[in-house]
């Protein structure tokens, strides 16, 4: 018999539940229900919706009027919660029955269950009940007002919440549940403060789109409130372009940061102006648009220096120490950090001055100071294992297996980043998970181990897709496109790396998209397409140039510089390698700059076996005809003889 799944479920449990012992469709007529037999096997109506609808409505009627009152009324006030939840919670809402049992609670909720009115699963050795969503409506309905089930619900949830010492999503999952009673009461305000208790929380384990959901509807009603200055309303919208900055949705984060921009300058809140103008400098920072965003950085410490703020201050030099590494330019982001740092130690802020440690180890690790770098990030580390900070404990280990990976000390690396993958899935931090995968992923590539490396491209791209991390999905397909490339896949290589292009643009994420570029340059020179590998890396230059990133212009003109003298055409090929040597000179890059020397070298050598072959072929012709007489003559001087 076909038909709706749930009306089914619902009549073959209801039949089975009053005649056990002669269950059949013709039982209908006697629970009221002779027309439904119809519904159910008329083939003109099953599949019709609304027939389906009316048939379900008059089930679960038809269930709800032979439950007891006991029964109807756990029914009806479990469906205050919105998820899944468990005797104790529903004992919660049963004020009406203080001397009931828990095991008579599990025994109606049992029966609901066998009556196709509630889901039942076993978890950790405990019965765990839900709502199907059309029985959920149906029994909402016969509750009538809910104001004070929701009451009871808050007061459950607080009974339960664990006061601190979150680790995973379920630990803070109470709160969230809270968040959702206060709103369904119109507390706007609670349900505020409710999230902004949890939101360091969420945000330093990566539940993103968690925090966009949650936050996105309080901004929707305080947009409708008269007060649109509401400092509540003011910090949602800052904390939703945060969010989106980090899902990589940056036009929707600058949106959102240019909102409360206009409302802290409009109210003279100098503190939330500078703190806007932070976040909007983050932002360009992801796009690639390094001018603008050392712009807001400067505007930003102006402010926090007029107004006294020092560890704001400190917050700034590090921003502006990470936009010029960015640009590669080590030196002056080595300034700007150390600057943030002179300040976290004057303050007695150790989460900062870990922080700029971190920074610090970064900057050396691109100048190749291997050793500083490791120094630095170990100082990192320290603090934070001091003060507790478990994420950016993951964070410093991932840092040191990057250094280690960049010495091809490749076990070292491993250990490292297996360090850092194990505290991420402890702590339930899933982007962060998502980067160890990836750097294994890098690693193992370097190892020529390919296979092991698309396993953890693969499971990064995963958790990156779960939690809608845009830029993470773009790294995730680059890395595969590196692995395909080594494996001499290159068509697969193209497909990957087309695909993070795809995403880059789509984001705005002027970086991305230039290393996407340059990674096509890449693999058209492998495919000896050099025409082709040109016109990508001229794309990357152009927009490395764009966004005033001289270390990946410099890079830019070197793989011009490798491509033009595949073609021979040596000119071009020496102006590239001079253009990327004047920028790793005055980026301090003496590694770099003598790559470029090697190069510039070699094809002055090139020069002279040219030079050489000339000369040869302007002797060599006199000498050929002279050759050519001279054996002439002898021939004939040899027949002569005969003769004679």
């Amino acid at each position: 018999m076909d038909g709706h799944p749930l009306l089914l479920r619902l009549v073959a449990d209801l039949i089975l539940a009053e005649f056990p012992q002669n269950p059949s469709l013709e039982r209908l007529a006697d629970l009221g229900l002779g027309n439904l037999s119809q519904l159910l096997s008329d083939p003109q109506v099953v599949g019709s919706h609304r027939q389906e609808t009316v048939g379900i409505a008059l089930v679960l009627d038809a269930s709800f009027q032979r439950l007891s009152q006991r029964q109807q009324e756990l029914f009806t006030k479990t469906s205050i919660y919105r998820r899944e939840f468990d005797s104790p919670a529903a004992k919660a809402v049963m004020d009406n029955y203080p001397e009931i049992a828990l095991s008579e609670i599990t025994a109606d909720l049992r029966e609901l269950q066998r009556r196709s009115l509630l889901e039942e699963k076993e978890e950790n050795r405990q019965r765990i009940f839900s709502f199907q969503p059309l029985v959920w409506e149906y029994a909402q309905y016969k509750a009538g007002d809910q104001r004070e089930l929701h009451q009871k619900a808050i007061a459950y949830y607080l009974s339960i919440a664990q006061p601190d010492s979150w680790e995973i999503l379920n630990d803070v999952q109470p709160y969230l549940e809270i968040f959702y009673h206060r709103y369904q009461l119109t507390e706007y305000d609670n349900a505020f403060d409710i999230l902004r208790a949890i939101d360091d929380f969420l945000t330093r384990r990566g539940y993103y789109q968690t925090l966009a959901d949650y936050y996105l509807e309080l901004v929707t009603v305080y947009q409708q409130q008269e007060e649109q200055t509401n400092w509540k309303y003011t910090v949602s919208l800052t904390s939703l372009g945060n969010v989106y900055n980090s899902l990589g949705e940056y036009q929707k984060a600058i949106e959102f940061h240019q909102q409360s921009l206009a409302i802290f300058r409009e109210i003279g809140d100098r503190g939330g102006e500078a703190a806007s103008y932070n976040n909007l400098g983050n932002v360009y920072n992801s796009l690639g648009e390094y001018q603008k965003a050392i712009e807001f950085h400067q505007q930003s410490l102006a402010i926090k220096r007029e107004i006294g703020d020092r560890g704001g201050e400190a917050k700034s030099y590090g921003n502006l120490g990470n936009v010029y590494y960015s640009l590669g330019e080590y030196q002056k982001a080595s300034e700007f950090h150390q600057q943030s740092l002179a300040i976290d130690r004057e303050i007695g802020d150790r989460g900062g001055e870990a922080y700029s440690y971190n920074n610090l180890g970064t900057v050396y690790s691109s100048l190749g100071e291997y050793q500083k770098a490791i120094e630095f990030y170990q100082q990192s580390l320290a603090i934070k294992r001091e003060i507790g900070d478990r994420g950016g404990e993951a964070k410093s280990y991932g840092n040191l297996g990057n250094v280690y990976n960049s010495l091809g000390e490749y076990q070292k690396a491993i250990e490292f980043y297996q360090q850092s993958l194990a505290i991420t899935r402890e702590i339930g931090d899933r982007g962060g998970e998502a980067s160890s995968y990836n750097n294994l992923g890098n690693v193992y590539n370097s190892l020529g181990e390919y296979q092991k490396a698309i396993e953890f491209y693969q499971q990064s791209l995963a958790i990156t897709r779960e939690i809608g991390d845009r830029g993470g999905e773009a790294n995730s397909y680059m890395g595969l496109g590196n692995v395909y490339r080594s494996l001499g896949e290159y068509q697969k290589a193209i497909e990957f790396y087309q695909q993070s292009l795809a995403i880059t643009r789509k984001i705005g994420d002027r970086w991305g998209e230039a290393a996407s570029y340059n990674n096509l340059g890449n693999v058209y020179y492998s495919l000896r397409e050099y025409q082709k590998a040109i016109e990508f890396h001229q794309q990357s230059l152009a927009i490395k140039r764009e966004i005033g990133d001289r270390g990946g212009e410099a890079n830019a003109w070197f793989n011009l510089g490798l491509t033009y003298y595949k073609l021979k055409r040596i000119s071009e090929a020496k102006e590239a390698f001079l253009q990327s040597r004047e920028l790793f000179q005055a980026l301090g890059l003496a590694a770099d700059v003598q790559d470029c020397d090697d190069k510039i070298r070699q094809l002055e050598t090139q020069k002279y076996p040219l030079i050489v072959a000339f000369f040869l072929g302007v002797i060599k012709f006199p000498l050929v005809l002279i050759g050519g007489i001279i054996v002439a003559l002898w021939r004939l001087l040899k027949r002569w003889l005969r003769k004679a």
